[in-house]
């Protein structure tokens, strides 16, 4: 079962992204089928014109969320919908390190609800 919250957040974070990144032209293929499933689904919402007004205000993705929230609370039966487009629309992750020196460890982590143990 998916958490709700956690999925309003995230989609949210990464619709106003790709908003964002449509703006500026330089959206991933994937990303604009994100923003127009949250734009049809809020259609007529006040959030969805300010958050279009201004994509990287900070306070977009928290308002968009609330109202992802509400929509999913109302129809959870769409989560299973959104949760693919965000998986879609999200970039995949590059992480790199270096490290030098005897002893040395690190961890990298991406997603959410992970758990990193590191023992020497």
């Amino acid at each position: 079962m998916t958490d709700i919250a956690i999925l309003a957040t995230e989609a949210a974070k990464a619709a106003v992204a790709v908003l964002a990144k449509e703006t500026a032209g330089a959206a991933t293929a994937g990303a604009g089928s994100l923003w127009g499933w949250v734009k049809g689904k809020l259609a007529g919402s006040a959030v969805v014109a300010a958050v279009e007004a201004a994509p990287d205000k900070p306070s977009s993705a928290t308002r968009l969320a609330g109202e992802l929230r509400a929509l999913l609370e109302e129809r959870p039966e769409l989560a299973a919908e959104l949760q693919a487009l965000v998986r879609e629309a999200a970039p995949a992750a590059v992480q790199t390190a270096t490290i030098t020196g005897d002893g040395s460890a690190i961890n990298q982590i991406v997603g959410s609800g992970n758990t990193v143990s590191t023992r020497r």
